[in-house]
């Protein structure tokens, strides 16, 4: 693994900015109606989309913590693949917005 810098040491300001982000989004989730589970489950997805360690030493125990099923973490890298309906509607919608988001686009 590389060496990752401290961006709260290196860019405070930047990691104030990113720290109301997700205090904002958070509301927003919140007020949407979505769960801390389902928020979570698609931050640890992301983060595997990335292949961000750190990230996901952040998020997978958050999920953990939040609900998701350790199974569901287990099968998550292959939720398209789920035909037994193991992930919901809701939790499948999510994580093919959050992909279509993250993924880099043709011409990007």
């Amino acid at each position: 693994m590389t060496d990752r810098p401290y961006i709260d040491k290196t860019q405070p300001a930047v990691y104030r900015a990113l720290n109301n982000t997700t205090r904002v989004a958070k509301e927003a989730y919140e007020a949407a109606g979505l769960s801390p589970a389902l928020i979570e489950l698609v931050d640890v997805w992301v983060s595997q989309i990335n292949g961000c360690p750190t990230c996901l030493s952040i998020h997978v125990p958050g999920a953990r913590k939040a609900g998701v099923e350790q199974r569901m973490l287990d099968l998550l890298p292959s939720w398209r693949q789920d035909s037994s309906g193991f992930f919901s509607a809701q939790q499948r919608a999510a994580l093919s917005l959050a992909e279509a988001l993250t993924e880099p686009q043709p011409g990007s």
